[in-house]
């Protein structure tokens, strides 16, 4: 047990996967499941003014919506605007910010999700007080025949006034299918797990994707799999920047960083043990759950 405990650098029976990944080339996980939530929320959108996705942490809020975002592109002339929600953060704060991601001038959001077809997703909600949301959130939300749309992602329930109609999606973990489907994937990219392994991963996590993609870097490296002391000096450092940076970063970013690492081979530890997502573009982010641990 000891020796998977100081064992920090890449796991032995990863290292097939990750020589096919190459250093700095990870892609992300597939989305898998949610047929049915995919398509509820994208005829919402063409419905609705407001919608709202609620789901616990690690149910795969962000990912859905950023790919009901790509089946809705076509009904949005302008495009999507994400806007995230840290913690501590005011609504008035958010406003700005939201005028700024939509283009419009200070003052004019009302006006602009009235007249242009843009959608407009608010991660993390839940970190706006109740009072916030019903009095500062809701004067930004679009009436009636408005062309735009806002997108909720939230925890918790959201203190939304029921003249708004807003659509409600529940989030709850992937179907034995999907989740099987993902744990396929994370063995084929980063090797194999023991047979039983998946098997005891669904029932302990209920097919919440975070909690299974934790499951199989443990079933892969061992109970330490996501200790962050257990971590080697390199992808230590490396989360530690993730996390205080907050926002998707590249390599170099990390690098300027931390001048003395090595990125790349740190990047890679850290995503063959679901410690950090890959993205499309080349950058990495860290979930909410890992930057908490780490800070």
């Amino acid at each position: 047990m000891r020796r998977r405990t100081t064992r920090s650098a890449t796991p032995a029976n990863a290292t097939q996967g990750l020589r096919r990944l190459g250093l700095g080339m990870p892609t992300p996980p597939p989305f898998v499941g949610r047929a049915p939530e995919r398509a509820a929320l994208a005829q919402s959108l063409a419905e609705s003014a407001v919608s709202v996705v609620q789901g616990a942490v690690g149910s795969g809020k962000t990912r859905l919506a950023r790919m009901v975002a790509t089946d809705t592109e076509a009904a949005f002339a302008l495009g999507v605007a994400f806007v995230r929600v840290l913690p501590g953060d005011r609504a008035i704060a958010v406003r700005a910010r939201v005028e700024r991601a939509l283009g419009a001038l200070p003052g004019g959001l009302v006006d602009a999700l009235a007249s242009q077809q843009r959608l407009l997703v608010i991660d993390d909600t839940h970190h706006l007080g109740d009072a916030d949301i019903a009095t500062e959130l809701v004067a930004m939300l679009p009436g009636d025949g408005a062309l735009g749309r806002v997108l909720f992602l939230t925890r918790d329930s959201l203190p939304l006034p029921r003249s708004l109609g807003a659509f409600q999606l529940e989030l709850g973990g992937l179907d034995e299918t999907a989740a099987r489907e993902l744990w396929a994937h994370l063995e084929e990219t980063y090797g194999p797990t023991p047979a039983a392994a998946v098997d005891a991963a669904i029932t302990r996590t209920r097919g919440m994707p975070l909690a299974l993609r934790r499951e199989y870097a443990r079933a892969l490296s061992g109970a330490a799999a996501w200790t962050i002391d257990a971590l080697s000096a390199d992808a230590r450092v490396a989360l530690e920047a993730l996390s205080v940076l907050r926002l998707p970063a590249a390599p170099a970013a990390v690098a300027a960083m931390m001048p003395v690492l090595a990125p790349e081979p740190a990047l890679v530890d850290l995503v063959s043990r679901q410690l950090i997502d890959p993205l499309e573009d080349g950058r990495f982010v860290v979930h909410d759950v890992v930057r908490d641990e780490v800070l």
